[in-house]
């Protein structure tokens, strides 16, 4: 999936005004989770970053803050399967919603690995081995705190 949506925002890139490709309305996901609008989201940012490298030096224009916010909004709406797409004003709007969830989830994901680690520590000053971490701590638990 993240593939997927990293191909479609770097389609658009090299002609960042001219907009974003009519949606053709078939789905890449059936819904939308918070995993995938961080994913999305890195889409962006990794299309945007590339971008500017590969125009480095050559005087065209940069891509815009809110060209990035109307990207993802219009990439979490194609990749959801919409058959219209946004006007600007709009998918600014819905771009900048997305964007700050995706900080959320990103701020939230980054709390839970902190305190996975202070318990591994602490685990570790009373004695705990690794082994014994990973039968006290749920995976999941355990293994964001490995990241």
């Amino acid at each position: 999936m993240a593939e997927a949506l990293r191909r479609r925002a770097d389609e658009v890139f090299p002609a960042p005004e001219a907009g974003y490709p009519p949606p053709n309305g078939s789905a890449l996901l059936d819904e939308l989770t918070d995993e995938l609008l961080v994913v999305a989201s890195d889409a962006v940012d990794a299309a945007a970053a590339a971008y500017r490298a590969s125009i480095e030096g050559l005087g065209l224009p940069a891509f815009s803050g809110k060209a990035q916010l109307r990207l993802l909004a219009w990439l979490v709406a194609d990749a959801r399967g919409a058959d219209k797409l946004l006007d600007k004003p709009e998918a600014e709007k819905v771009g900048k919603r997305l964007q700050r969830q995706a900080q959320t989830v990103r701020e939230a994901l980054a709390a839970a690995s902190a305190a996975a680690e202070a318990d591994r520590s602490r685990a570790r000053e009373e004695g705990a081995d690794e082994a014994r971490l990973a039968g006290v701590l749920p995976p999941p638990y355990y293994r964001l705190s490995r990241r």
